[in-house]
């Protein structure tokens, strides 16, 4: 028996927008106390890993595994070489197809 019917309504890009913000400000706050080291997001590169983990008939269950797979691994490839060190800030940009993570001069 059904009680009553939900509609929901598609998520579009602002609201992927918004599913990613806490996702990044979390991966921002990790690497700032373990590593004394800030991350500068660019707008640009929001908007990539927003579309990357966007389709319209799943909704955003991908962003969760883009975001690993963009930012949490390549981050994780810097700690493991040694190189997270080498600047206290850095920041995430597009670029080309994808994403990068420059360090960033003071």
């Amino acid at each position: 028996r059904i009680n009553e019917q939900i509609i929901f309504k598609s998520l579009d890009q602002d609201d992927v927008q918004k599913i990613l913000a806490p996702m990044l400000a979390e991966i921002q706050a990790n690497l700032e106390k373990q590593y004394q080291v800030k991350l500068e997001i660019d707008e640009a590169a929001k908007v990539f890993i927003a579309q990357e983990g966007y389709d319209p008939k799943y909704g955003a269950r991908e962003l969760r595994r883009v975001v690993e797979r963009l930012v949490q691994i390549p981050l994780s490839e810097l700690i493991l070489a040694g190189k997270l060190k080498k600047a206290s800030k850095w920041k995430l940009i597009q670029q080309g197809d994808g994403i990068e993570i420059l360090y960033s001069v003071p």
